[in-house]
């Protein structure tokens, strides 16, 4: 999609036109259903900005394409700063698992709904991508108003969420913070360079690690949890590619490159010998379970890693 913005921009605005007046995305839309029983993470953001930075995307959004975009944009954004919202501004939660895209993540261990660093992290991304558009299409102040807010949660975030070792979940019901170390809690290093520091390095060395980096690339969980984990849930303790493409693009938007192209290599390798596949298996190495229906996410991935960070675009 870097090499042909107009068809990018079909992508990832395709789910838009089942948006409901809440500004709510659908779970999933087939040949018999639209399923509005929960949604999917609010990547567009995250996605929009990376195209921005990855490819020509820019020479076709004029004010007309900015204005076009911007509002369905704004009112996903909204979806989550409303109807997402916890008992304090800035904070927003997760309702159901599939709104999270690790279905089986050790952050759900206490119940939902959960307050979770990687949804705030989207959430950021999504409000600086409706503060670029809104600049696009001449809605200054309204642009002022999402570069605001994006600060005021990266702020709360690092503030209230970073314990020093890792980003953390938090269960709503008591405020303590929920006991996980999911890949979920360094998922906002895809802020890239808005995090301090201190914290883009706690982060890199830690999923660098024995713990997390493994020669297929990130497991989801600890190595140590794998075991028990790597078999019983969708993504409990796999390799999935998903997580490859998000944690390299944010290490990449953090300066860490050479860590970057590390997991995309680790993980290109593995799915160049065993086949496109959503994810792989941390102790056999073989295909996690029966992903070959999910084999799309595992492609789009593969050419994002193939085509951008290991090709130094």
């Amino acid at each position: 999609m870097t090499e042909d913005p107009y068809s990018a921009i079909d992508f990832l605005t395709n789910m838009f036109a089942y948006q409901l007046k809440s500004g709510m995305l659908p779970d999933w839309v087939d040949y018999y259903n639209v399923n509005y029983l929960s949604c999917k993470p609010g990547i567009q953001g995250f996605a929009l900005l990376y195209l921005l930075k990855h490819s020509d995307i820019a020479s076709i959004l004029d004010g007309d394409m900015c204005e076009k975009l911007y509002v369905p944009f704004s009112r996903w954004t909204n979806f989550w700063l409303e109807h997402r919202a916890a008992d304090r501004e800035g904070v927003v939660r997760y309702f159901h698992v599939d709104e999270c895209g690790w279905d089986g993540s050790t952050i759900f261990n206490e119940g939902l709904p959960v307050e979770a660093p990687d949804l705030m992290a989207f959430v950021i991304c999504l409000m600086d991508a409706c503060a670029w558009l809104a600049r696009g299409c001449k809605r200054f102040e309204e642009a002022v108003n999402w570069e605001e807010k994006s600060a005021f949660m990266l702020n709360t975030l690092v503030n209230e969420f970073w314990d020093g070792k890792r980003f953390v979940a938090k269960n709503p019901r008591t405020g303590k913070a929920v006991s996980s170390a999911s890949i979920a809690c360094y998922q906002p290093i895809i802020l890239g360079k808005k995090l301090p520091e201190h914290i883009i390095d706690a982060i890199t060395e830690a999923i660098m690690s024995d713990e997390y980096f493994t020669e297929i690339g990130l497991v989801s969980e600890p190595v140590t949890d794998v075991d028990s984990k790597a078999q019983a849930s969708y993504v409990s303790g796999q390799v999935i590619a998903p997580i490859q493409m998000l944690m390299s693009a944010g290490l990449v938007e953090a300066g860490k490159t050479e860590e970057a192209k590390r997991i995309c290599r680790a993980f290109c390798d593995r799915m160049n010998e065993k086949g496109v596949y959503l994810g792989f298996d941390p102790n056999g190495k073989e295909p996690a379970g029966d992903y070959l229906p999910w084999a799309s996410w595992g492609a789009a991935c593969f050419l994002a890693m193939a085509g951008t960070i290991l090709a130094d675009k």
